[in-house]
């Protein structure tokens, strides 16, 4: 489980295990007790999970309806305490969400049901992939606050100083790294010793997609397997980095 910040678009906290002991559980409510406004948690589980014993899945279930979880994990628990296929959740542990509430907006599933003849073990289910594309910022609350009062700028939106996005070439990849993006955007910014002619993204950009930094030089690219990712076939490392278009 993790908690993602809206606003700085990244990963700030995760908490991994596959066991769910008194520890883990305790840490886990006090990360979800300690999250404030533009922090959303994340859950995911794959393979199989032990849950140890009926009350610490009820812990963990009640925790998840506290942020807007349904009862779908404690459904998900067999009698021998673990769960054994894919589950996802996205919700909000400080907007006093309803139980259900994810569930009914699609941040919230599991892959094929407890399977009573396997005890719940879903050989086929546990090694499938979940994705959920969302806007963030269409579900939860991630505002600015100031006092305005004593009249302090919260923020000052000039669109002479802003840069635009404009698409992306594709919205999924692999885990393994390696897949290359072309993100076209423009500005107005009046070019300068870090701006190209005709203006667009900074020569010093970072790029980050979920949270990880994306390699926007030939330096920055790693390796996968002990190969080099630009070896690997269908991987297209020619070109990267920062090009200007002329503005039409």
């Amino acid at each position: 489980m993790s908690v993602y910040n809206i606003l700085e678009r990244k990963v700030s906290t995760t908490l991994v295990s596959v066991t769910l002991d008194e520890n883990f559980i305790q840490e886990a409510e006090a990360l979800a007790a300690g999250m404030s406004s533009g922090n959303v948690l994340i859950v995911t589980s794959n393979y199989r999970v032990n849950t140890v014993s009926s009350d610490i899945e009820r812990r963990f279930s009640r925790l998840l309806q506290s942020c807007g979880g349904s009862f779908m994990w404690e459904e998900l628990c067999t009698e021998d305490h673990f769960v054994g296929q894919t589950f996802v959740f996205v919700g909000d542990c400080h907007a006093n969400l309803p139980p259900g509430w994810s569930q009914k907006r699609g941040l919230e599933a599991n892959f094929g049901g407890a399977i009573a003849e396997t005890r719940g073990l879903n050989e086929t289910a546990m090694r499938k992939t979940l994705e959920l594309y969302f806007s963030p910022s269409e579900f939860f609350d991630a505002g600015v606050s100031a006092d305005f009062n004593h009249q302090e700028r919260a923020y000052e939106y000039d669109p002479s100083k802003t840069i635009f996005l404009d698409g992306l070439s594709r919205l999924n990849a692999t885990t393994a790294g390696g897949t290359t993006i072309h993100i076209n955007g423009s500005s107005g910014f009046v070019p300068s010793e870090n701006l190209p002619e005709g203006g667009g993204f900074p020569e010093n950009v970072e790029v980050y997609l979920g949270g990880v930094r994306c390699a926007t030089n030939y330096s920055d690219i790693g390796y996968f397997d002990h190969q080099h990712l630009c070896e690997w076939d269908n991987v297209d490392c020619e070109n990267i980095g920062l090009k200007v278009s002329e503005p039409h």
